[in-house]
């Protein structure tokens, strides 16, 4: 029996990523610029950004999808197609390689991001309260200004964050946007999903 050992850091389960196909097949293509993977495919450990080594780190990531069209229901209802999108929206998790230097590079992305939200809010309240003085000539513009840094800086913090954009996802296959070229070029061309699918059955 393995002797237990209290300074070992916790195992971390491997089931999530498995191979597909003990032949060898991990379920990762490219088309274009758009990496395509199945669901339960494993990604290699290498940075997704740099192609570099990642010593075993993966960061989790939630991504969800829905179609372009949909977008157009804000013309309508911003609630209702923020309660459409919710019901329609496929959804996926995968752990992307990141290596220190993109993790630190993300870390102050956020770090700046919530830099900017905490100025902004204290802007606000400074310039409301500037102009409650009777100086809105003051007042408003700063009031205004940090209100539009606050949506900027909420904004930077998500688009810096995420590191990747969902293109698609379906019920089998994930495809998304913004890994490094060489990264991509690590894996074999897309054939598409019925050749993907008609190539299984044959084996």
């Amino acid at each position: 029996m393995q002797e237990f050992n209290p300074y070992a850091p916790p195992a971390t389960p491997t089931s999530a990523f498995a191979p597909l196909k003990p032949d060898g097949n991990v379920g990762i293509w490219r088309q274009g610029k758009t990496l395509v993977m199945d669901r339960n495919a494993l990604l290699p450990d290498v940075c997704i950004k740099s192609n570099q080594p990642t010593d075993g780190y993966r960061l989790k990531r939630k991504l969800s999808w829905h179609h372009p069209a949909l977008s157009l229901l804000i013309i309508v209802s911003i609630p209702i197609y923020a309660i459409v999108a919710i019901i329609v929206s496929k959804r996926a998790v995968i752990h992307i390689g990141l290596s220190d230097a993109w993790r630190r590079r993300r870390l102050g992305r956020i770090l700046l991001a919530w830099v900017g939200v905490l100025l902004a809010i204290a802007g606000i309240f400074a310039g409301a309260a500037i102009a409650e003085t009777g100086r809105a000539e003051v007042g408003a513009p700063l009031l205004i200004g940090s209100v539009v840094m606050f949506f900027t800086a909420l904004l930077y913090g998500m688009i810096g964050a995420r590191l990747i954009r969902p293109k698609q996802i379906d019920d089998r296959f994930v495809y998304f946007n913004g890994a490094h070229p060489e990264f991509l070029n690590r894996f074999p061309e897309w054939a598409g999903p019925h050749q993907v699918l008609q190539a299984e059955t044959l084996k």
